[in-house]
């Protein structure tokens, strides 16, 4: 910009100075509906093989299929930042005894398990399926409750700022009855839009 300055008795000084404005780098967003807590009812899980003791049910999709994501702020991220998915946090076996868990977490081919720390595709979360454990009826209803957990990464810039993270988690909830399930949906409801694992561990206690 320029700038001329006067003085009473005309004499003037002409000035020039310029004026940068610096991008900001903007935390990623979710641009769908959020996922819906995964609600199984002993209806849902479908019989495919073992036994009365030890029963094999078909995998269940988490519900990701319609996710979009997008990097934040203007067209000059949008160009320049890719995201990056990574799971942080899927069910556990129980701390009492390690050969009982609540389910695991597989890509859509159905046997590729899904762990923590693993990096995904968009496409890869989207197909994500839940298999429930044989044992997974048998367990105290507080530990039918557990989460997935993954985080939304954009690459930060050297002018616009550092890497920002957005984190998810999904309630994963495995009813024995109808009663129940219905019960989890207010829960869930109460819990709100990605509610904080936080969170989601004080509302346990009052899981029976």
């Amino acid at each position: 910009s320029d700038v001329c300055s006067s003085d009473l008795a005309g004499a003037s000084t002409a000035e020039s100075f310029s004026i940068s404005v610096l991008p900001v780098n903007d935390l990623p967003v979710r641009t769908s509906a959020p996922a819906a807590p995964l609600v199984i009812t002993s209806k849902q899980l479908e019989f495919k093989g073992g036994n009365a003791q030890s029963p094999s049910y078909d995998p269940i999709p988490m519900g990701l299929a319609t996710l979009s994501y997008g990097v934040g702020g203007g067209a000059q991220e949008a160009t320049t930042q890719q995201l990056v998915f990574t799971v942080t946090h899927v069910p556990l076996p129980d701390p009492q005894n390690s050969n009982r868990i609540l389910g695991r977490i597989t890509l859509a081919d159905g046997t590729t398990d899904v762990v923590a720390g693993q990096v995904l595709t968009l496409e890869q979360l989207r197909g994500l399926l839940f298999h429930t454990d044989a044992d997974a009826l048998s367990l105290s209803a507080a530990k039918r409750m557990d989460t997935l957990r993954f985080s939304v990464r954009d690459q930060g810039d050297t002018k616009a700022g550092p890497e920002l993270t957005l984190e998810e988690i999904v309630p994963i909830y495995v009813s024995g009855n109808a009663a129940a399930a219905q019960a989890m949906n207010v829960l869930a409801a109460m819990l709100g839009d990605n509610p904080s694992p936080e969170v989601v561990e004080s509302y346990r206690k009052y899981i029976t």
